[in-house]
């Protein structure tokens, strides 16, 4: 168990990592998130500003450590789609939604769950037992 434990501990940072990077990197998959803090008819220069005001105009590295340290502080930022709104009060706002689901389908899956994994475990190796597992997975 002690080893479980320090295994998933070791890889924590990685999989922090990985989910920073690729919640950074999706900003930019759509193409220069600039646009999205400019109007359409914003001039060339009006854009190279706020380019240099976002930062967006730095190296990705430098970017994505400013991220991180932010990150950490607890700036999760703006919301590129409500321009300018901060992420976090956006999250906040829709909180009481997501743990009303998540509590729902907690409920759902184990009133489910429950007895279908005592059916399967009473008729172990039979064809009902490879029907409800066949079910479960889908």
């Amino acid at each position: 168990m002690n080893t479980y434990v320090i295994r998933r501990l070791l890889a924590l940072p990685i999989v922090i990592v990985g989910a920073t990077f690729l919640s950074f990197i999706s900003i930019w998959l759509g193409g220069d998130p600039t646009h999205f803090h400019t109007s359409e008819r914003a001039s060339k220069k009006e854009i190279e500003e706020t380019r240099a005001k976002l930062g967006f105009d730095r190296p990705h590295s430098e970017q994505y450590l400013d991220f991180l340290f932010k990150l950490a502080r607890g700036d999760t930022g703006t919301s590129l789609y409500y321009r300018g709104v901060p992420n976090f009060g956006l999250v906040m706002e829709r909180m009481p939604a997501t743990l009303e689901l998540t509590f729902g389908s907690f409920l759902l899956s184990t009133l489910l769950a429950f007895p279908i994994g005592v059916i399967a475990a009473r008729a172990r190796g039979t064809m009902t037992d490879g029907r409800l597992m066949l079910g479960a997975m889908f």
